[in-house]
């Protein structure tokens, strides 16, 4: 079969490819991913198709393959999707393709690149696929809406850590104010975007999707009577995941030199990490790569995400590796206000120093230098040495076995072995990991 590169790309170890065969004598078309090398001799692949039609074709020689991208193999089969999608292979009669998705099973995902497209179209031009933003006059009481207001009971959508800015809101609550409410004068064109009965769960509600501080600085504003809002009907946001709708609702925030609430890199990198980790795909895809390239980073900016979403990738890694029975440590849990109580207790005494660490942080053992020095300085007539460590997770606990224990017990040594300090005891104690059943 002859196979054709589009655009000249060429494989360098990628694990996937989308590929298009082609029907020389009737154009006949079929769209499907594959793994690693499409032309590895030792694992030839054409097609996982069964369409008859198209496996007769194949036989007789008339198909063609093109292949269309390289990338990561869970990207590949997204990528393929929109392929289909697009077409609507299942409706065309020009296509082998039986069903709207023939790869395998992926969750049902967005493409970052178009949610941008589609962010930036309402942002730039308050409007959408032909759909206009229009001004709402708003029934207030005070600095709330009226519940008879149609949007009074409005479901809002915000991809972010921190939801609200109390300064941000206050900024636009001034603008407003400073126009006497007259937003259609401002050269800001202030503007929310709402889905129209919008699914969500088990309810069908309007969706505040973009333009949130907007919406609650025009309620705060004493001039804040007119609202900008660009309705999207059902008929075209019915289709769209919700992981489709929050990349829209990120994306619409944008990275500009405009008085909006940016998407900060915390919020970026919170939703790359969501994406890899939904989708399972690699954090070098392409769909991570489109993502970046579309908040308008400066270089040390995209370099400090790259640092964030591999600092929290870790994170869950060292998560997973936690025992079943995991005991919890930190500040608030039942486990650390136990040993927090019991330590008190111990410093009741004069002549005791106690304290809870985690092996994870690097002050771990300054007290113990301390400590030697308050001996020599006669500042403490210390007896009793309690060191309590923890281990947040299993890597730290493997880190701390290998690096530092044996300096601890070798301190410890050291330390009741010196008849200068006359000291009575000195104990390590590493508090369990998990409860036993």
């Amino acid at each position: 079969m002859k196979t054709t590169y589009e655009n000249n790309i060429t494989y360098s170890g990628q694990s996937g490819y989308v590929y298009k065969l082609i029907n020389t004598k009737n154009n006949k078309y079929y769209y499907g991913s594959g793994q690693g090398n499409p032309e590895d001799p030792e694992k030839p692949y054409v097609t996982s198709s069964k369409n008859p039609e198209l496996k007769e074709a194949i036989a007789d020689g008339e198909i063609e393959r093109h292949i269309l991208t390289f990338d990561d193999l869970s990207s590949c089969r997204i990528i393929e999707k929109g392929y289909i999608d697009d077409a609507d292979a299942v409706n065309d009669p020009n296509s082998y393709n039986q069903s709207n998705f023939t790869g395998a099973k992926t969750n049902k995902v967005s493409d970052f690149g178009e949610a941008n497209r589609i962010a930036t179209e309402m942002r730039e031009t308050q409007s959408y696929n032909g759909i206009k933003a229009k001004i709402v006059k708003l029934k207030k009481i005070g600095n709330k809406l009226d519940p008879s207001d149609p949007l009074y009971d409005l479901e809002f959508l915000q991809p972010r850590k921190i939801v609200e800015s109390g300064d941000h809101i206050s900024l636009i609550s001034t603008i407003i104010d400073d126009a006497e409410g007259r937003i259609e004068t401002l050269e800001q064109k202030l503007t929310s975007v709402i889905l129209e009965n919008r699914k969500i769960g088990s309810r069908v509600k309007n969706q505040l999707i973009g333009g949130r501080h907007t919406f609650k600085a025009t309620l705060r504003a004493e001039y804040g009577t007119k609202l900008r809002v660009l309705f999207i009907p059902a008929s075209i946001h019915s289709h769209w995941s919700d992981d489709f709708v929050e990349d829209i609702a990120l994306a619409h925030n944008g990275r500009s030199a405009i008085k909006a609430l940016e998407s900060s890199l915390d919020d970026i990198a919170f939703r790359i990490v969501k994406k890899i980790t939904t989708l399972n795909i690699s954090k070098d895809s392409s769909q991570i790569k489109v993502m970046k390239d579309s908040f308008n980073l400066t270089s040390k900016q995209r370099a400090t995400v790259t640092r964030m979403v591999n600092k929290e990738l870790e994170r869950i890694e060292h998560e997973k590796s936690k025992p079943e029975h995991f005991i919890d440590y930190k500040k608030g849990t039942d486990a650390r206000d136990e040993i927090d109580d019991k330590i008190k207790k111990l410093n009741e005494d004069p002549h005791t120093f106690a304290k809870l660490y985690s092996t994870g942080k690097t002050s771990l053992g300054d007290d113990i230098i301390k400590l030697i020095s308050q001996f020599y300085d006669g500042t403490k007539n210390l007896k009793h040495i309690a060191l309590y460590l923890y281990h947040p997770d299993i890597p730290t606990m493997k880190k701390y076995k290998s690096k530092y224990e044996k300096d601890f017990k070798n301190t410890k040594k050291f330390m009741l072995q010196h008849k200068g300090l006359n000291l009575e005891t000195f104990e390590i104690i590493e508090m369990p990991m998990e409860e036993k059943e």
